[in-house]
């Protein structure tokens, strides 16, 4: 029993070093001390992370004035933001499947399948774009390294929806 205690007057508190009293018992104010320690070291974890949290920034810049901090969503909030997501993947998948469809008659009609194909990819970009933020997804479309394959894909597919629609 007495290693026992050699060994618990090792261990430190936040009061100081461990005391054991008489009757081996800690006393209560050492105790309090050591719960409100916990306590308080909880608060204050809390409190850093909920600052992190507030302070957080994609973009790395926490200037308010700059263009990239301004709100995202046109007031939109989380779960309308998840749900218009969720359903432009949805019209996605259904042009997608439609342009499957139609790819055995690709001879007899190409329009068909051009048009749904196209649909499809643009309502993959809204999803996205819906997700991810309309204005942080058009800065990574024109950043330096996507620019061209962008402008290569979008006028792509415009043009071949307006080909498959109004040319044909």
């Amino acid at each position: 029993m007495s290693s026992l205690m050699q060994g618990l007057g090792s261990l430190k508190t936040s009061q100081g070093r461990y005391t054991p009293s008489g009757s081996g018992d800690q006393s209560t104010s050492e105790s309090a001390g050591f719960f409100s320690s916990i306590a308080d070291g909880a608060a204050s974890l809390a409190n850093s992370a909920r600052t992190r949290v507030e302070n957080f920034s994609l973009t790395g810049n926490s200037d308010p004035n700059n263009i990239q901090n301004q709100p995202e969503w046109f007031g939109l909030t989380t779960f309308q933001r998840w749900a218009g997501g969720i359903g432009f993947g949805l019209m996605a998948v259904f042009c997608l499947m439609m342009s499957l469809m139609s790819l055995p008659f690709i001879v007899i009609t190409p329009s068909k399948f051009a048009t749904s194909f196209s649909m499809g990819n643009l309502m993959i970009i809204l999803a996205i774009s819906l997700l991810n933020g309309p204005r942080s997804h058009f800065y990574h479309l024109i950043s330096k390294e996507r620019r061209i394959f962008s402008a290569f894909y979008l006028s792509s597919v415009f043009l071949t929806l307006y080909c498959s629609i109004f040319v044909t």
